[in-house]
């Protein structure tokens, strides 16, 4: 009896390791083109927003403050383009921008990222902390690494 409780114990404690060991980013730029090709798939502006870079993020929250502080006017001309209601745009969030990234790409079929990921990876090229995945369509995604993690870097575009 009390074997069968020291193996449920100790098969318990190693899945529990095995659980608080696990990676929650990307370990290599591969990966990350993995889940960034499982973003796009799904269209998923909550996975995709976890695979950017911090300055990634910052330069969206920068795109994002102006479209909130926009005049009505202004705001109202974007949500025509966009083809979305306008106060959609008030409260508008770096995942809401995602989101509306992909509806747009869905809806016009022109978007890069979209483009790169329907490919295998060609190469990887690293140097340092930066990383660029080509696609065999010859697209070239940087990703960076910060921290144990490999991150969309789009801050240059």
């Amino acid at each position: 009896m009390h074997l069968v409780k020291r193996i449920t114990v100790s098969i318990a404690l190693g899945a529990f390791a095995a659980l608080g060991c696990a990676a929650h980013g990307p370990l290599s730029p591969e990966d990350a083109f993995a889940r960034l090709t499982t973003a796009y798939a799904r269209s998923d502006a909550a996975a995709l927003e976890a695979l950017l870079s911090s300055d990634s993020k910052k330069k969206i929250s920068t795109i994002v403050q102006s479209i909130t502080r926009m005049d009505e006017a202004q705001r109202r001309a974007l949500s025509t383009r966009l083809e979305i209601d306008p106060s959609q745009l008030t409260a508008l969030t770096v995942r809401g921008y995602l989101a509306l990234q992909f509806s747009k790409g869905d809806r016009l079929g022109a978007d890069v990222y979209r483009e790169a990921v329907r490919h295998p990876i060609l190469r990887t090229e690293k140097s340092g902390t930066r990383a660029v995945v080509t696609a065999s369509n010859g697209m070239g995604i940087v990703f960076v690494k910060e921290g144990r993690y490999w991150l969309l870097d789009i801050s240059d575009y």
